[in-house]
Formats: structure tokens, C-alpha cells, sequence
């Protein structure tokens, strides 16, 4: 779900050649090697192989128990 349950989705991604990267940027991004090197996290221009933005949080939902995480992405991952 893009942009939905309150997610801080963005239309557009900052990027080094025209200020933002469109979805075709993205996609191209996430089927290159290399495409998510320290470089280009700490320039944040990263895209891993998923086509998603390496989360770079000390603390998500991954390493977090149940009663950590909000119930809102709880319903998301069940629904989607």
C-alpha cells in the first residue's frame, strides 16, 4: 500500500540528477548492482534490491516484540 495508514510515503525520492527520482528511476535503481552501497545510503540515494529505501532506524518492527509494535502496521502486514 503506497502512501496509506500514515506510512510518510513520499511521491518522490531525492536524487543527485534532477532533484528527485520518478518510479522508473527507482525501479532502474533496484535492478542495478551496487545500487545500495554505504555511499550511496550516507548520500541518500539508496535503493535495495526490493526497490524500497534501506531502513536505517536503530529499532523497526523486525527486532521489536509484539507489544512494541504499533497496532496500525500490525493490521497492515495482516490486510495486505
Amino acid at each position: 500500500v503506497i502512501g496509506g495508514f500514515g506510512s510518510g510515503a513520499v511521491a518522490a525520492l531525492p536524487g543527485p540528477r534532477h532533484g528527485s527520482l520518478s518510479a522508473q528511476d527507482v525501479t532502474e535503481l533496484a535492478l542495478v548492482t551496487g545500487s545500495a552501497t554505504p555511499a550511496r545510503i550516507a548520500a541518500g540515494t539508496a535503493i535495495d534490491a526490493g526497490g524500497l529505501v534501506p531502513d536505517l532506524h536503530d529499532s523497526n518492527s523486525w527486532v521489536q516484540t509484539v507489544d512494541e509494535v504499533d497496532a496500525v502496521e500490525l493490521l497492515e502486514v495482516q490486510l495486505c
